[in-house]
Order: structure tokens, then C-alpha cells, then sequence
């Protein structure tokens, strides 16, 4: 278990833009600075999610940070067995007022409000084979009747299906035929949503070509174009997810640094930044590219499906990584009663600067998101063990 130790507590408001909140020393865990977190999710009750656990890595862990102050649980259910290449966390598919799901190797889970975890259709209902979540889109569409979210399934059949996943029910509808007479090495790139139209997109690779399917909200394939991505890419070369403006630009990080750019209504495009692309920014209805320059955090604009602006400084970024250079106090909730515990290191627990991901930044309140810090690591003699909290921090972008 990476996760060692957990609490509770809460958080201020407003801050300006890259103003650091209350820090929440809620764990210890395994490792050093950049360690493998991405950016937390909170429900609308205002708990707060935290995962432990990146692409390739087995073990994934959750930790919820209650509003009400009580105590939270961790659990760190991941799928029995993988395919090749397909373990390890893809992130957080969304939440509605009280829990949230994340992806990770081929499963989809829950993690409720008690803060337990469980799995979501591990097996198809009729068949009773395994079903494999190939590819899940971030986004859950929470209506009066039901909650679902989109994925591309597989199952020991060797059958593929685009599929709409009742998350109250756990069980599938509106299910389709992924739409290929021959889907060979049927490979997820990347997977994404547009939010604006409730939209997702798969990036899949299959029977020695690379495609992007749009999806209506009603399962329904209503876009389908070629990308421009080599053949034989493997599994989730997109790193993080797709990610979309309002009026349907979207883009995706890949591993090797260049940015790839896309619309259902165009064709797309791989685009080389003239800066070190590190991650993506989804706000206010705008889609940037962030990264460095010079040493500098900066981010551009995407403008077009083939374009993006000149790059400017980042300057929420640069405010928020010199709020880190100094020494803070955190709230010590790994237990009652909270004490308050002078950090003299404090870093970014994701990345190299904080704001700069290429997973999507949860508004935690009004011109704020949730991130991770990490304060004192200490020696063990086998792994480091690094101080871990969670802090709202203000954004703004230009």
C-alpha cells in the first residue's frame, strides 16, 4: 500500500490567482517529488478525491477528504488481471454529489461517500465473461432518471462495443458494435470529452489505421475521421485525456511532446510547439497548451485546428511556484485532534510546476483549483516517504 496515513479538514476562499489555500496534510506515501498523483476531483458536497497512481504502475489509491471532518478511508481496488500495457491509472472518469468513478488497467470503479470502492460491470450481465474497459471518457452525465458514462468495452467473447455504463445499476445500454469489420490489435489512444455538445471521443488505433470517433450523449457514433498518428502507436500514447473548448477545438499531449489537434468536423493535425509542451489548460470555455520556455511556465492559446498563439508567460503558474519556496504551516489531519505543523520544504507533489498537467483541473471553488503539494520526505532505508496535502490555489488566465 502506497498510501500510508489519512485525513480530513477544509478550505478558504477566494484566492488570488496563483495564491496558495490552507494546506491539508492528509498522507504519507511512498516516493519522492514528482510523484505519481495527478490533480484531485471534488464532489459537490464538497469532499475531495485524491488518486495515487499513474499509467504502468500496479497499485492505485484513493483517498477521500470528507467536508464533514470525519476520518476518511482509502481503497485501492485494481482489476485482477490486465492486458499488456494497459495497467496502472488513466484518471478520474467524473463525479455527482456525493462520490466519484476513476479508470484504471481495464476497470472502472466507484468510490462512494463511506469511501469505499468497488468495481463497476466487471462482468458482462448475459455472457458472464470479463468486461474490459478499453477506453473510458472523462465525463459522466448526471440526468434526474440516471448517471452513466461512455466507454469502449472488450470481453472474453473478443467482441468490442461502444457502450453507455448505468453507474447506478452497473450495467450496460444503449451498446453498439464497434463500427470495423476487422478491429485487429484494437488499441485506445486516448480518449476525451466536449463538454459544450456532452461529446466524447475516442482515439482508437485498430486493423492498421488510427481513427477518432465522436460519440453523441446517446451512444451514438456521429463523427468518424482519420488522425494523423502513426499506425503501430501504442496503447494511451495520449497522455492524461483529450481535451476540448467550447466550440469544439480539441487537443491532446503526446508522449513525445508534440500536441495533437482535432475537430469532428475537420481533419487533424500534429503540431510542434516552440516550447517544451507539458501539459493542457481547459478554462473559462478556452483551451491552452502549457509548458516551459527558457525556464519560464508559459501557455498558448489553442486558436485553430492547426494553430496555436504565440505563447505568453503563465503567470498563475510562476506566482504558484514561488508561493512554494518558502516554508508554510499545514493542517495535520492524519489524526484528531488537527494540529498545525511548520513545513520548511513544500513543492509540487505533481510535476515539475504546479498548474501544468495534461489531466483536466478541477474548479474547486470560484477562481480556484485543487492541487497536490508535498512537504518533508523521510529516509526509510528501502524508499523515500514524502509529506503529502492538498491546497486549493487560485487561477486566472489571461
Amino acid at each position: 500500500m502506497p498510501l500510508l496515513a489519512l485525513a480530513v479538514g477544509c478550505v478558504a476562499s477566494p484566492l488570488d490567482s496563483g495564491e496558495w489555500g490552507a494546506i491539508r496534510y492528509f498522507a504519507d506515501v511512498l516516493g519522492d517529488v514528482p510523484l505519481p498523483m495527478i490533480p484531485p476531483l471534488t464532489d459537490r458536497q464538497g469532499n475531495t478525491y485524491v488518486l495515487y497512481g499513474a499509467p504502468g504502475l500496479d497499485d492505485v489509491t484513493v483517498s477521500r477528504l470528507s467536508v464533514t471532518g470525519n476520518r476518511p478511508t482509502a481503497c485501492d481496488p485494481n482489476p485482477s488481471e490486465t492486458d499488456p500495457g494497459t495497467s496502472g491509472l488513466h484518471g478520474f472518469v467524473g463525479r455527482t454529489l456525493d462520490r466519484v468513478w476513476y479508470w484504471t488497467g481495464t476497470a472502472l470503479v466507484e468510490v462512494k461517500d463511506s469511501g469505499s470502492c468497488e468495481f463497476v460491470l466487471g462482468n458482462d450481465p448475459v455472457s458472464g465473461t470479463e468486461v474490459r474497459f478499453l477506453g473510458v471518457a472523462p465525463y459522466v452525465d448526471d440526468t434526474p432518471s440516471r448517471r452513466f458514462a461512455t466507454a469502449l468495452v472488450g470481453s472474453g467473447t473478443g467482441e468490442f462495443n461502444f457502450t453507455l455504463v448505468d453507474l447506478d445499476r452497473g450495467l450496460p445500454f444503449n451498446s453498439e458494435p464497434f463500427p470495423s469489420d476487422d478491429p485487429r490489435e484494437l488499441r485506445v489512444v486516448g480518449t476525451g470529452v466536449w463538454e459544450a455538445e456532452r461529446t466524447t471521443v475516442f482515439i482508437v488505433a485498430f486493423s492498421s489505421q488510427v481513427q477518432a470517433f465522436f460519440l453523441d450523449r446517446l451512444g451514438d457514433v456521429v463523427a468518424r475521421r482519420d488522425v494523423a498518428l502513426p499506425k503501430d502507436i501504442a496503447a494511451y500514447d495520449v497522455e492524461g485525456f483529450l481535451q476540448f473548448n467550447d466550440a469544439g477545438y480539441g487537443a491532446g499531449l503526446l508522449s513525445d511532446g508534440r500536441i495533437l489537434t482535432l475537430r469532428a468536423v475537420a481533419e487533424s493535425a500534429v503540431i510542434e510547439p516552440d516550447f517544451t509542451a507539458l501539459g493542457l489548460l481547459t478554462w473559462q470555455g478556452e483551451l491552452y497548451v502549457t509548458g516551459e520556455r527558457d525556464g519560464q511556465a508559459v501557455l498558448a492559446r489553442v486558436e485553430s485546428d492547426r494553430e496555436l498563439t504565440a505563447a505568453i508567460p503563465f503567470d498563475a503558474a510562476a506566482r504558484a511556484a514561488d508561493g512554494l519556496r518558502e516554508g508554510r504551516f499545514a493542517n495535520d489531519e492524519r489524526s484528531r485532534p488537527l494540529r498545525r505543523v511548520p513545513w520548511d520544504t513544500v513543492r509540487t507533489a505533481i510535476g515539475t510546476r504546479p498548474l501544468i498537467t495534461p489531466w483536466p483541473l478541477d474548479p474547486h471553488t470560484v477562481g480556484s483549483v485543487g492541487w497536490v503539494v508535498a512537504g518533508p520526505a523521510f529516509a526509510t532505508g528501502v524508499d523515500p516517504v514524502t509529506a503529502v496535502g492538498f491546497s486549493p490555489v487560485g487561477l486566472e488566465v489571461p
